[in-house]
């Protein structure tokens, strides 16, 4: 989808992407600006009933790379399409200056079985979601990386099994507002290719079965609202983490978080830890 485009799915639509592996239903390059979705049909990825759970319980890097990673329904594209899929250096980069803004997804679009996530945003300053279905993906319903003034109000049912986490919890979200962690090769100490996810809110969302992680997360983000939402079947309902805690990752702790008026419940999580999880930087940074 290129810049200042209007893609409309209407009632009764049904649009298949059936392939494994690196493949998407819609994706935008990064620094898009001005692209709204709308949908009230269905977008279905290649396991419309569900991806299969991990053999034994345990992780299959191999099944993961070939099938499911960056296997997405809507993808607006930013710095980890830059760095994990073309490959960029540090220079590259740090030389970096092109953020989307003005990404709107709306209506009631049904997003189900992709792989990964039914929805990534990356490097987005201006970002609304509003209220897409995502349900029975690989990993998350909303993925946002580094994406600055949001407005979140989604439906997210039942994501699993997730992946890069060690076992019960796989790292399932149905909404994370994150950051890209540097990397050996990639450092980002100053937070200048990965920037915090900040200035949004998170509202009137209904999360369920999210079993093995989080419904709701951020991590190292600032002034966040998490407002009068309903989460129920997972392992941590709300969960606010540090995003990065050295000079490899970038050191950025949560700041300025308000949770207000949300509903937890326990409901079908086979494991359970709390209903809010508050965590800062460790002892020795």
């Amino acid at each position: 989808i290129h810049s200042n485009t209007r893609v409309f799915i209407e009632p009764g639509v049904s649009i298949s992407q059936p392939n494994k592996g690196k493949f998407g239903g819609f994706a935008t390059l990064p620094g898009t600006v001005n692209v709204t979705v709308e949908g009230y049909g269905e977008l279905i990825g290649p396991w419309p009933g569900g991806v299969d759970p991990w053999p034994n319980g345990e992780q299959d890097a191999a099944r993961w790379n070939a099938e499911q990673a960056e296997n997405i329904g809507i993808d607006i594209r930013g710095r980890w399409y830059q760095r994990e899929v073309l490959g960029y250096n540090l220079a590259q980069m740090q030389a970096l200056t092109d953020t989307s803004s003005n990404i709107q997804i709306l209506g009631k679009l049904h997003i189900e079985g992709f792989g990964q996530s039914a929805i990534i945003a990356d490097q987005v300053t201006r970002f609304t979601c509003r209220r897409p279905f995502m349900t029975k993906c690989g990993r998350d319903g909303l993925r946002m990386y580094g994406v600055q003034r949001f407005d979140v109000e989604v439906d997210v049912d039942t994501m699993s099994p997730g992946f890069d986490g060690g076992y019960p919890n796989f790292n399932v979200y149905g909404v994370t507002a994150t950051r890209l962690y540097g990397t050996s090769a990639v450092p980002d100490p100053n937070l200048t290719i990965g920037r915090k996810s900040a200035k949004g809110v998170i509202k009137f969302s209904t999360i369920r079965n999210c079993l093995t992680w989080k419904g709701l997360d951020t991590h190292g983000g600032e002034d966040i609202k998490f407002i009068a939402n309903d989460v129920e079947g997972c392992y941590i309902p709300i969960g606010l983490d540090k995003g990065g805690i050295n000079d490899t990752n970038g050191k950025a702790p949560i700041k300025n978080i308000l949770v207000s008026g949300n509903t937890l419940k326990r409901g079908a999580a086979q494991y359970r830890r709390a209903g809010v999880t508050v965590f800062g930087h460790n002892g020795t940074d």
